[in-house]
């Protein structure tokens, strides 16, 4: 992955990491969800790898739908990742 293409990831990781961070309570088995994906995120932040974005995209691809409806600001960010992962070859 090129520089500028992982500088792209992590902006877009940290953009998601923030986003759950921040979002409103949510019930126990959308943070069961979003706990597998934050696993993810932290490790796909702090030791680049591209086998840990692979991990990611197929834990955001699977629970994206989970999550349209309560927490449209949250699928957005989401999809937002899903798109730079998959643009930048992961």
């Amino acid at each position: 992955m090129s520089e500028q293409n992982r500088d792209q990831v992590n902006k877009a990781l940290r953009d998601l990491h923030e986003n759950i961070n921040s979002s409103a309570p949510m019930p126990d088995e959308k943070n069961a969800l979003l706990e597998p994906i934050r696993r993810d995120l932290d490790l796909a932040i702090n030791e680049p790898q591209d086998t840990h974005d692979d991990n990611l995209l197929q834990r955001l691809s699977d629970s994206v739908s989970h999550f349209e409806v309560e927490h449209p600001d949250l699928t957005k960010v989401m999809n937002d990742v899903i798109s730079v992962l998959s643009n930048s070859g992961v």
